[in-house]
């Protein structure tokens, strides 16, 4: 069993090491397989992230929201948690204490996280069960820390982003408190764990499903 430590250190360094044309190529596939599924067009209040770190850039998605008439939001460290603010094209940015940008934080117009319909989540790993490994800090567990304890069905569902490298071939270690993925869009398709609360019916409504639970490019973790 590799080390959460481990699987950080090789799969941050692989996306880093990606030329801006091979960047820029997997964030215009990637974009494209998100609004291709029926979950994103029937989302209204969509979460999203201004990428660090090598992440792969959601700045492609933005236009499509704000001329498709959905309420777009960012994340906003607050506490140990996280608060969703609305923007759009003109809304000033400051860094936040890890380098991150993100809204001015305005207590009167944040949205809480049970009302948006769709949270898409950065990370460093994924799994076939659809389990996250983030950067440690535990800011998206702990402000979706209700969702696995409700036996009814609550929003919003949570979709991990990624380059499909970035899937681990063997299970992440997981802790008690991790919340899992209800689904992952990478720039090769879109990877559904069995446990999903996104239904069989509206998984299937892709044009091009195309499953990446044995993707021959998923990553198997090795020791530093």
């Amino acid at each position: 069993m590799f080390s959460r430590r481990d699987i950080r250190l090789r799969v941050r360094n692989k996306r880093q090491g990606l030329s801006p044309p091979a960047r820029r190529d997997s964030a215009h596939r990637l974009v494209a397989n998100l609004m291709d599924a029926h979950l994103f067009r029937r989302s209204r209040r969509i979460a999203c992230f201004i990428p660090q770190d090598g992440e792969i850039d959601l700045s492609l998605l933005f236009p499509q929201l704000f001329s498709r008439g959905k309420r777009a939001y960012l994340p906003v460290l607050y506490g140990k948690g996280l608060r969703f603010l609305p923007f759009d094209a003109d809304t000033p940015l400051i860094r936040n204490k890890y380098g991150i940008l993100e809204p001015r934080l305005s207590p009167d117009s944040h949205c809480a996280p049970q009302a948006l319909d769709l949270v898409l989540t950065p990370l460093v790993g994924f799994d076939e069960m659809g389990n996250r490994l983030g950067m440690g800090g535990g800011y998206y567990d702990r402000t979706f820390a209700y969702l696995p304890h409700r036996r009814v069905f609550v929003k919003p569902m949570l979709v991990g982003v990624a380059y499909a490298f970035q899937q681990v071939a063997t299970l992440l270690p997981k802790n008690s408190w991790d919340v899992p993925l209800d689904g992952v869009v990478t720039d090769d398709g879109w990877l559904w764990p069995r446990f999903s609360r996104v239904s069989r019916r509206e998984r299937n409504c892709l044009p091009q499903a195309k499953s990446l639970q044995s993707s021959p490019g998923s990553l198997e973790p090795s020791p530093r």
